[in-house]
């Protein structure tokens, strides 16, 4: 049993390690097993509901928050793991036993606890709706810890979902709320959720913070709890120094926790334990027979815990430990029954890295034609859903097997290969910079040339000055008179050419400034301009902000090139300008994303010439020098009315923006739309 002291200690040394350093962190990518680089993450578990009648919530009284301790200390009874209950038929029992008649505070904590079990089961739109009815009765009742019970719901519902941005936002409210939150356990499952979302965005300094105010809080919550809830804690701090690379701390810490799981009789936790510790030992001390018996023992406790997942990522890494250490026959027995187990899973990532080392075997086996073949196969699965850095990685050990075939023209082409997507990967750190190096240079030049057409102008005024003043000295004969009248028109053609290439040298600057070089769009710029963004008119009359985004752009790019993807840009600019009305503006937001200013446009009308726009730009192929290619979309949009709360267009394109983030998770191809702020719908863009 690990003591209460050590937490706390162990917790602040590291804190002070994280502030002292500031060295960069080292993340756990998901699920990798490539030849023994893997790693894992924390699926939900799948559950059952049963729904929460409209009835109880309309019936609740109005008397002042209140618990029930009766119903608080079943709820204790029940929860044998950390957030929820896992006898989901005990809970919907006790559930039918809460009724209108059950104060406030306890009403909302048990009822949350469906809201957790569908946000797990990645039912996120029921999630919450019901998180928002309870939301509504926590306001009517003024009950400070029941609202703040809620909102720490919605976080729940946004991290499980893995829409991070939101959950950072909410985490920010609940920061908020923690001074008016007066119960402990409340506060302790606040300061518990803010540490795993700050440490699933890798803010690690803070979510130790966090984590060590949830460690000061469990003393204050119930008694028969606290032994789990610091269990729970050193699985979080085992995870944060995984992350951190202090591999030596996170086998201390999970070789305790896991003895605490088996003194609380927690299995629930232990196949990840055993996980984490066994990474711990691989990055820390490298391929050994020890390290294959580590991850088999990961599988067998994960079988045992009916935990797949686990269990598939056990063997995964037990066959590439093996590998390594050339124990073939081992390696291949382990692999298959991890591919057996991805495939059951549907996981096709890591069933693709599973086939790849199978492959590799067979290289290693003298089986090279075949064996290379299913590495290749694999591969080819692997690069559709995998970042480019680890794409480079499977061509290390291609060009490997290549070699050990003897095959060096191919091991060459292959690392040739990866040089080039080491150079794309440059480049594309590069363009940016470079774009906007080029736009200040042509800033400079503009100004210089301008500079110089007023030094013309001025003298140009100074020799006409000249000519007035020897007019007044000279009037001698007519023939004078009228020379001086012939140079005075001359001169003023000459200053109107002059000032007439000022006004275009002036006029392209600022067409320059506003437009995409690429497309001829209008760029981000343009939405401060007052011609454009900062027309008077959106903050007068109704308006509507629409970004699109061209699904995987990237994969056209490492496909056919950056050419072609420059070809499929300008193409989709044209047709967005020859969709949109006369009225309204569009402009290249950054990349791959548009957007579009839809001005004076009404309810009525908005999704209509919305869909309309959408469906011209891809409904046919792009004509490209790589032959005909398909493109889909994905697109938020949000109507500021005279009736919006805030109807800056600032805010108009950050609720597009996060539409857009949201019709993306959603499975792309999707167009989410707000016609109120408060009401978001969706509609596919399957055309």
């Amino acid at each position: 049993m690990v003591k209460l002291y050590s937490l706390k200690t162990r917790i602040i040394m590291l804190l002070k390690t994280v502030r002292a350093t500031q060295a960069s962190l080292s993340l756990l990518s998901v699920g990798l097993a490539i030849l023994g680089l893997s790693t894992s993450t924390v699926a939900a578990p799948s559950v059952t509901f049963s729904s929460l009648e409209h009835t109880h919530l309309a019936q609740l009284s109005s008397s002042p928050p209140q618990r029930d301790n009766d119903i608080e200390q079943q709820l204790d009874n029940l929860l044998d793991g950390e957030l929820i209950p896992s006898d989901h038929a005990a809970l919907d029992e006790l559930l039918r036993h809460i009724d209108s008649s059950t104060p406030i505070d306890t009403f909302v904590r048990a009822h949350g606890y469906q809201v957790m079990r569908l946000a797990r089961s990645q039912q996120a739109s029921a999630a919450l709706a019901l998180a928002q009815e309870l939301k509504t009765l926590a306001e009517t009742h003024t009950s400070s810890n029941a609202l703040s019970e809620v909102e720490t719901l919605f976080a729940e519902t946004y991290l499980a979902t893995e829409q991070m941005p939101l959950a950072l936002t909410q985490v920010e409210l609940l920061k908020q709320r923690l001074p008016l939150t007066s119960s402990a356990r409340v506060r302790y499952h606040m300061q518990h959720l803010i540490a795993r979302v700050l440490q699933q965005t890798g803010n690690y300094s803070e979510a130790l913070e966090h984590l060590l105010a949830a460690r000061e809080l469990v003393p204050a919550t119930q008694t028969q709890g606290q032994a789990r809830r610091r269990l729970s804690l050193n699985v979080l701090l085992a995870r944060i120094q995984a992350h951190l690379g202090q591999w030596q701390d996170a086998q201390t810490t999970t070789a305790q926790a896991i003895q605490q799981a088996i003194a609380q009789d927690s299995p629930q936790h232990l196949p990840d334990l055993y996980l984490l510790h066994a990474y711990a030992q691989q990055y820390q001390f490298g391929p050994s027979a020890t390290l294959v018996e580590a991850f088999l023992k990961t599988a067998a406790v994960a079988h045992e815990a009916n935990n797949s997942r686990v269990e598939m990522l056990g063997y995964n890494n037990a066959g590439a430990a093996a590998l390594l250490l050339q124990d073939l026959n081992a390696a291949a027995e382990y692999l298959e029954r991890g591919r057996v187990l991805a495939t059951a899973l549907e996981r096709p990532l890591e069933r693709s890295v599973t086939e790849f080392n199978l492959g590799y075997i067979q290289v290693l086996e003298g089986k090279h034609a075949q064996g290379i073949a299913a590495m290749l196969s694999a591969a080819e699965t692997f690069n559709q859903l995998a970042q480019k850095r680890e794409r480079m990685l499977l061509l290390t050990h291609i060009a490997k097997a290549y070699a050990i075939m003897g095959d060096y023209q191919q091991q060459a082409a292959t690392l040739a290969q990866q040089l080039k997507m080491t150079q794309e990967l440059a480049d594309e750190q590069r363009d940016q910079q470079l774009a906007d190096l080029q736009l200040r240079y042509q800033a400079t030049e503009k100004n210089y040339q301008i500079k110089l057409l007023e030094q013309e102008a001025e003298l140009r005024e100074q020799e006409l000055a000249a000519q007035q003043r020897q007019q007044q000295w000279t009037q001698a004969t007519a023939i004078v008179a009228l020379l001086f009248l012939g140079l005075l028109a001359f001169g003023y053609r000459k200053t109107r050419q002059l000032n007439g290439l000022l006004n275009q040298a002036n006029s392209e600057l600022q067409h320059q400034s506003l437009h995409d070089p690429l497309t001829g769009l209008y760029n981000r710029r343009a939405l401060t301009d007052p011609t454009v963004g900062a027309d008077p008119r959106l903050q007068s009359v109704p308006y509507a902000v629409l970004i699109i985004d061209i699904d995987h752009f990237k994969m056209i790019n490492d496909q056919h090139g950056h050419a072609v993807g420059d070809e499929v840009l300008i193409a989709f600019a044209q047709r967005l300008r020859n969709s949109i009305r006369a009225t309204d503006n569009a402009m290249r937001w950054g990349g791959e994303e548009f957007l579009v200013l839809f001005k004076a446009i009404d309810r009525d009308n908005l999704l209509e010439v919305v869909q309309s726009v959408l469906r011209k730009v891809v409904q046919s192929p792009f004509a490209t020098s790589a032959g005909n290619l398909p493109v889909h979309i994905s697109a938020g949009c949000a109507l500021v009315t005279s009736a919006t709360t805030d109807p800056r267009l600032s805010n108009a394109v950050k609720q597009a923006d996060t539409l857009l983030y949201q019709a993306k998770h959603a499975g792309r191809q999707r167009l989410h739309y707000a016609l109120s702020p408060e009401h978001v719908e969706s509609l596919s863009l399957r055309f």
